[in-house]
C-alpha cells in the first residue's frame, strides 16, 4: 500500500522447510540474516495511535537470547532474552515502556503466534492467544525516519535463527484486551495491513536474489525491487 522497499541481508530467504501458513516462510540462519524494510516516517510515527504487530515464529536454535524484530535506531524491539522472557520495548519522548513476560518455555522446531498491540493506554502481548504481558503507556511513540528489521537487532549484531511467517503491522488494535485473545475488534482483512509478509496477500519482496519467489495474490513479482503491502 505504501510501496515500501525491502532488502535482504546475508542469506535471508524463503523456505518451504517449515511453514505456518501457505507454502513458504522466511528463513534466517542466525548469522547475519535479516529483512530490512526501508524508512517511512508517515507509517512508523505511531504517536498515540493504536497498532498491532503480529507474526508467527519457529526457532531452529533459540540459543541464549535472540532479537526477533527491531525499529531503528532502537525505538521498538521484540526479543527473547537469556532468562526466557519475551520482551517488547517501546521508546517514547520520555522513557521506555516495556512489556515483559514471565519466564516461559519456548522450544525449537515449534510454531508460536506472537501479537503485540497498543490499545489506548495499554501495550499488551499475547503468545498463542494467551495474554502474557501488559504495561501501561501514557506517552506518544514517535520515531520518524527509521527502518524496521526482521530477524536481528537494530545494529545487526544479535540475530534470530529460525523461520518467520505471516508478519503484519496494522495501525489498529485488532484484539480485545482479555486474558485469552478474542476475535479482532475490527475484522480487518489481511490486505488492509500496512505491512504484510504473507503467502496469500501483500507478500514481502526483496532486492536479494537469494529470495527466488515473490507472490502477491498469486501473481509472481520481480525479486529486483518488490514492494511490501
Amino acid at each position: 500500500r505504501y510501496g515500501i522497499g525491502v532488502a535482504a541481508r546475508g542469506n535471508a530467504r524463503f523456505s518451504s522447510t517449515r511453514v505456518f501458513n501457505g507454502t513458504t516462510s522466511a528463513y534466517f540462519d542466525g548469522n547475519g540474516d535479516a529483512l530490512t524494510i526501508e524508512s517511512n516516517p508517515g507509517l512508523y510515527d505511531l504517536g498515540n495511535d493504536d497498532f498491532t504487530i503480529e507474526f508467527s515464529f519457529n526457532f531452529e536454535n533459540r540459543g541464549t537470547g535472540q532479537k526477533i524484530f527491531a525499529h531503528h535506531p532502537g525505538s521498538w524491539n521484540i526479543q527473547l532474552d537469556p532468562a526466557n522472557q519475551l520482551i517488547a520495548n517501546f521508546v517514547t519522548t520520555s522513557g521506555n515502556f516495556t512489556a515483559t513476560s514471565a519466564a516461559i518455555s519456548i522450544s525449537n522446531n515449534r510454531w508460536y503466534k506472537l501479537v503485540v498491540q497498543r490499545q489506548g493506554s495499554l501495550i499488551i502481548m499475547y503468545l498463542d492467544g494467551v495474554r502474557i504481558a501488559l504495561v501501561g503507556i501514557t506517552l506518544p511513540i514517535s520515531e520518524t525516519g527509521s527502518v524496521i528489521t526482521l530477524g536481528s537487532n537494530s545494529t545487526y549484531t544479535v540475530f534470530f535463527n529460525g523461520y518467520m511467517d505471516d508478519f503484519r503491522f496494522t495501525k489498529a488494535a485488532r484484539y480485545l484486551n482479555s486474558d485469552i485473545m478474542s476475535l479482532p475488534v475490527i475484522p480487518l482483512p489481511q490486505s488492509t495491513a500496512l505491512l504484510a509478509m504473507d503467502n496469500n496477500v501483500d507478500m514481502v519482496g526483496s532486492k536479494n536474489t537469494s529470495i527466488t519467489t515473490v507472490t502477491n495474490n498469486g501473481t509472481s513479482l520481480s525479486t529486483n525491487r518488490a514492494a511490501i503491502g
